[in-house]
């Protein structure tokens, strides 16, 4: 959370002091992939230039209209896509961001800023989708990139993917997520589209499989490089 400043941090961490509670935020993506994953890579690491996390998602299957065309804008007309755009930017930002700022603290990376970019793909023909009809003409695509900067280089970036329908964008990065390491020695996962059969479930469980984990924490905001190594269990 220090990415929006120190009066939100205090805050928080006053709130929980006060209330002899502990603060947590995670899921999938930004919560897993994009944070953990990369961390425990680094394990393997004599030297880091850069960490690229590259999330390719194709959500013409996601059941969720209230995510796709409410909180994330898709097929909506580019105009209205930028009216809205600053909440929108403040919020995704919030979240990328986060991720950014916690895989350089973990790594000991001070960095000077967490830049953010995004473009847009039209759709080129009505898409139907599992969330509802994605019309000629307005949004289908977005592709966003959060860096965290030293230096004026980039070293630690995100980039996300997202498509409302496999036909657009075709120029855009297709295939597999990633994880890349560049350094000494390089280092690279893929994830097949299809790693978790359940997003919506993986994401959920991330955070009910720590709460056992933050409520034996100290007060205050815990994030993954506070808590122990948070793993599920086996019910019979």
């Amino acid at each position: 959370p220090k990415v929006h400043g120190p009066a939100l941090v205090d805050r928080l961490q006053d709130a929980c002091a006060e209330g002899s509670s502990s603060f947590h935020s995670t899921g999938l993506n930004p919560g897993w992939m994009g944070d953990l994953i990369p961390l425990t890579m680094t394990a393997l690491s004599r030297t880091i230039e850069r960490i690229h996390v590259l999330e390719i998602t194709n959500f013409q299957g996601y059941p969720s209209p209230e995510i796709m065309f409410e909180a994330m804008g898709f097929g909506s007309e580019p105009e209205e896509f930028e009216r809205s755009g600053a909440r929108r930017r403040n919020w995704l930002n919030g979240l990328f961001r986060e991720s950014v700022q916690m895989v350089a603290d973990g790594i000991g990376l001070e960095l000077d800023d967490v830049s953010s970019e995004v473009a847009i793909e039209l759709a080129p023909e009505d898409l139907q989708t599992a969330a509802g009809l994605v019309r000629k003409g307005t949004v289908a695509g977005q592709h966003w990139e959060w860096a965290g900067q030293r230096n004026g280089v980039k070293r630690i970036i995100h980039e996300t993917v997202w498509r409302m329908h496999q036909s657009v964008a075709p120029d855009w990065a297709t295939g597999n997520h990633s994880v890349t390491i560049q350094g000494s020695p390089r280092m690279r996962l893929e994830f097949a589209p299809d790693y978790v059969n359940d997003g919506l479930l993986g994401t959920a469980m991330h955070a009910v499989n720590a709460i056992a984990y933050v409520c034996e924490a100290q007060p205050g905001i815990r994030t993954l490089l506070d808590l122990p190594w948070v793993m599920g269990r086996v019910v019979d």
